[in-house]
C-alpha cells in the first residue's frame, strides 16, 4: 500500500513552546525550516515520522532514528540533524537519563540545525529541553505539535491510497458522523483499508465506532509490538471511563504531571491523572494512542465524538454492573447527564445519546425507551437510531416533535436520521407523509431518513407519487425525489425527468427537473434537455429565490454536453 509520503503535504501545526510561541504567521510545517532548533510532537498515527521525512528530503537530507543515533550510526558534518522517534528510544526506562546521553550524541555531531520527533505521552517538556538546550549554543527550542488532517489534506491521502473517488469517501465518513478518524491519518487509513476495493462501509454509526475506536486502541510500532503494554480492552475500558469523567464535570483535559495544573480562570478545566484513580502503566498505555492528543502533560480527546461514544459506553457498563461491580441505579446516571428538566444540557447531548445506543446494543430495551421519552431528538441526532429495536424507533418517531415542534431549527452537531429507515416502519412513515396537518419538521426528518438511510422499497411508489404531485411545495417535490432515488437504478433519475415534462411548466417543476439533470449519469444529459429546462423556467416570469438551477449550473460548468454550440440558434 502507498505511504502517506507520498501524499506532498505541508501539514499544519502549533507552536506550543520557545521560538514562535507568539507569531501568528506559523501555520505549515515548512514555516518552520527558518527555525533552527524544532521538536515535532504529536499522538500516535498523526505523522510525524511522514513529515520529518518529507522536511528532510526537502534539505536533501536523510532521517536518523534517535536509536541509530545512539547505536553508533553516523551523522552527516555540516547539515541538519533530522532524528525520529524520541519516544521508541525511551520504551525500555531510564528516560531522564536518556535525555542527557542523547543531548551528548547531538552535541557530538555538532549539527548547525536539528530537528526531533517525540510523541506527545513521552515528551517531558521541562525535563527535555533542559539537557537538548545545551546542544543549541543559546538560541532557542521551538517545540510545535503536529495538528489534525483538514479536509484537502485527507483527500489527498486518500488519494495516494489509491481511493477513486476521495470527495465520496469523506462525505460517507461525515454522514457517519466519523470526523473524528479522518483527522489521523492512521485512522484515515485503517477506515480507508476497511472499505477499499469495494469493501461495504459498516451497517452503522455504531459498528463504525465501535471497530475504530477498537482498532485505535493496538500500538502499531514495530519497535513497540513487543514491549509491556496492556490489552486493548483494558486501555479502551480505562479510555472510557476518563472521557466519562471528563463531559460529566466539563473539564477539557487530563493533567498528567505531578506538578500543579497551570492556573486557569476555570477550576474545573483539568482533571488529574490521580483523579482517574488509574494505574500508571494503564494511563501511560492509555494516553499513548490516537484516542488522546496532547502535548506531554495535558491530554484532549482526538475528537469529541469518540469521546461521548466511549464514554456512553462506560456509563451503560456502570448501568448494568457486572460481577466485581455493583449496577449503578438508572436514576443515579440519570442525575449525571441531564439537568433540571431531565433532559440533558447541550454538551451532554452526545453522551446522552451513545448512551442509549450502548444499552440498546446491550439487550436493555427498558431503560432505553425510558430516555427516548426524556428526549428523542438528542436520541436521533447525536446517536445511531439503526441499533434500536421496532418498538424503539417507532417510539422515537411518534414523540419526534411533541416538545418543540420545530426541534430541526436549533440543531447543531451531527444529524445521523438515516438510521429511522427501515422497512418495519414503513406503514408509519406512510401516516406521516400523508398527513396535510403533520407541519412540524418530522416530515422534514422522515424525508431525510428516507434519503440517507436505507432504502425502503415499499415506499418508492408512494414517493414518486409525492415528487409528481403539483399541489404539493416545491420543498416536498424535490425532497421525495431524493428519497425516491435512494438506491434506486439509475434510469429512474430520467423517467422521473421525463414523467414531470407532462406537466404544465412552473418554477416547482423547472427546479426538481434541474436538481435531476444536475445529476445524470456521464453522457446521459443532453442539450435539448438543457433547452427545455431554461426555456420553460424563462417563460415562467419573474423570480425572487435565488440558486433554483445551481445544480444544473455546476453540472454544465464541470461536465457539459459533449455537442458544441450549446445555445446555438435552432
Amino acid at each position: 500500500m502507498p505511504n502517506s509520503a507520498d501524499a506532498d503535504i505541508d501539514r499544519r501545526v502549533k507552536v506550543i513552546d520557545g521560538e514562535g510561541n507568539d507569531d501568528r504567521s506559523i501555520e505549515r510545517v515548512s514555516d518552520l525550516r527558518a527555525m533552527p532548533f524544532v521538536v515535532l510532537i504529536g499522538e500516535p498515527g498523526i505523522g510525524k515520522s511522514t513529515v520529518l521525512a518529507r522536511e528532510a528530503a526537502n534539505e536533501g537530507a536523510s532521517v536518523i532514528s534517535v536509536r541509530e543515533l545512539m547505536t553508533g550510526t553516523k551523522a552527516p558534518p555540516d547539515a541538519t540533524l533530522f532524528l525520529d522517534a524520541l519516544d521508541e528510544y525511551r520504551t525500555d526506562g531510564g528516560a531522564e537519563d536518556k535525555v542527557h546521553t542523547l543531548a551528548n550524541a547531538i552535541a557530538g555531531c555538532d549539527p548547525p540545525r536539528w530537528r526531533l520527533t517525540c510523541r506527545s505521552e513521552d515528551w517531558r517538556k521541562a525535563a527535555a529541553i533542559a539537557p537538548i538546550s545545551k546542544t543549541t549554543a543559546g538560541q532557542s527550542i521551538t517545540v510545535a505539535q503536529l495538528l489534525p488532517l483538514d479536509l484537502d489534506e485527507a483527500s489527498a491521502i486518500l488519494t495516494v491510497l489509491g481511493e477513486a473517488d476521495p470527495g465520496r469517501f469523506l462525505k460517507n465518513a461525515e454522514s457517519y458522523g466519523a470526523t473524528g478518524f479522518i483527522e489521523n491519518p492512521l485512522g484515515l487509513k485503517l477506515l480507508q483499508k476497511a472499505v477499499a476495493d469495494g469493501g461495504a462501509w459498516p451497517a452503522n454509526r455504531f459498528q463504525l465506532f465501535a471497530s475504530a475506536t477498537q482498532k485505535l486502541g493496538f500500538e502499531r510500532s514495530a519497535v513497540r509490538n513487543v514491549t509491556d503494554r496492556h490489552g486493548v480492552n483494558e486501555i479502551l475500558n480505562a479510555a472510557a471511563e476518563a472521557f466519562l469523567l471528563l463531559l460529566v464535570s466539563g473539564a477539557r483535559a487530563i493533567w498528567r504531571s505531578n506538578n500543579e495544573p497551570p492556573p486557569a480562570g476555570d477550576a474545573r478545566a483539568y482533571v488529574t491523572g490521580h483523579d482517574l484513580q488509574i494505574g500508571r502503566g494503564l494511563l501511560g498505555d492509555m494516553l499513548d494512542t490516537p484516542l488522546f492528543r496532547g502535548e506531554g502533560e495535558t491530554f484532549e480527546p482526538m475528537h469529541r465524538t469518540i469521546a461521548e461514544f466511549l464514554a456512553g459506553k462506560a456509563l451503560a457498563a456502570a448501568v448494568r454492573g457486572s460481577r466485581s461491580r455493583p449496577a449503578l441505579p438508572l436514576d443515579r446516571a440519570l442525575a449525571l447527564v441531564t439537568g433540571n428538566d431531565a433532559s440533558p444540557p447541550t454538551e451532554l447531548r452526545g453522551l446522552f445519546a451513545w448512551f442509549v445506543a450502548h444499552l440498546a446494543v446491550a439487550g436493555d430495551a427498558k431503560p432505553a425507551l425510558r430516555l427516548i421519552a426524556l428526549d428523542p431528538v438528542t436520541v436521533l441526532s447525536y446517536g445511531d437510531a439503526a441499533v434500536l429495536e421496532t418498538s424503539a424507533r417507532r417510539a422515537l418517531l411518534n414523540n419526534l416533535g411533541h416538545v418543540d415542534p420545530y426541534f430541526r431549527a436549533s440543531a447543531v452537531g451531527v444529524t445521523t436520521v438515516g438510521g429511522l429507515a427501515g422497512e418495519d416502519l414503513a406503514a408509519d412513515f406512510t401516516a406521516i407523509l400523508t398527513d396535510p396537518a403533520d407541519g412540524t419538521h418530522r416530515l422534514v426528518t422522515v424525508f431525510e431518513a428516507l434519503t440517507v438511510g436505507r432504502p425502503v422499497l415499499s415506499l418508492r411508489p408512494l414517493l414518486r407519487a409525492l415528487a409528481l404531485d403539483a399541489t404539493r411545495p416545491e420543498w416536498q417535490r424535490g425532497r421525495a425525489v431524493d428519497a425516491y432515488l435512494n438506491g434506486a437504478p439509475t434510469h429512474l433519475r430520467r423517467e422521473m425527468f421525463d414523467a414531470l415534462a407532462t406537466e404544465p411548466a412552473s418554477m416547482a417543476r423547472e427546479a426538481v427537473r434541474a436538481r435531476l439533470a444536475g445529476e445524470f449519469a456521464p453522457g446521459e444529459l443532453t442539450v435539448p434537455d438543457v433547452r427545455s429546462v431554461l426555456s420553460d423556467y424563462r417563460r415562467c416570469g419573474s423570480d425572487n429565490m435565488m440558486g433554483r438551477l445551481s445544480s444544473l449550473q455546476k453540472r454544465l460548468e464541470t461536465k457539459p454536453p459533449r455537442e458544441a454550440a450549446l445555445f446555438k440558434a435552432r
